[in-house]
């Protein structure tokens, strides 16, 4: 997840009973920040975030095959070499490469690919709990690779 504090954008955990904020950027960490090793955090109420969200990033497929999804859900690990590493776990599909009992997977270059889009799922949003609103923006297939990279930098 991710959380706005003060306006800074945040990789954002919460168990129930506690949350914090953390960071790899010294830039954005005040005194309240507590250093360990090359991370920041600072333990935060929910209370004093303006937004939590999480992004999620897909791809658009077509297989032309019955029961298989046209829109992929790609993350940080499904980039190899500049390709894009697909998952299908129900079952094995023709021309895939075989993963496990029903998992295959397969390469897409980007320029095979015909549409993305990026959806953010907030839990809170403006400074106002919400019940899971969701936003759906149309990613360039050509700048997919870099609004990841946006996002993820948040990943520790």
């Amino acid at each position: 997840m991710i959380a706005k504090y003060d306006g800074v954008e945040y990789k954002y955990v919460s168990n129930g009973d506690s949350a914090e904020i953390i960071t790899k950027h010294f830039e954005k960490t005040d005194a309240s920040f507590t250093q360990d090793g090359e991370i920041y955090f600072k333990e935060i109420e929910e209370a004093c975030l303006s937004d939590i969200y999480k992004v999620d990033f897909y791809i658009y497929l077509d297989m032309s095959l019955k029961a298989v999804p046209t829109w992929w859900r790609i993350d940080k690990s499904s980039v190899e070499n500049g390709n894009i590493v697909i998952r299908f776990a129900a079952g094995h599909l023709p021309g895939w490469e075989v993963e496990d009992k029903y998992v295959c997977t397969r390469q897409v270059k980007p320029e095979d690919i015909s549409s993305a889009k990026m959806q953010v799922t907030f839990i809170k949003k403006d400074g106002v709990s919400v019940n899971e609103i969701t936003e759906e923006t149309q990613v360039e297939v050509s700048d997919l690779l870099g609004e990841m990279d946006k996002f993820y930098e948040f990943d520790l």
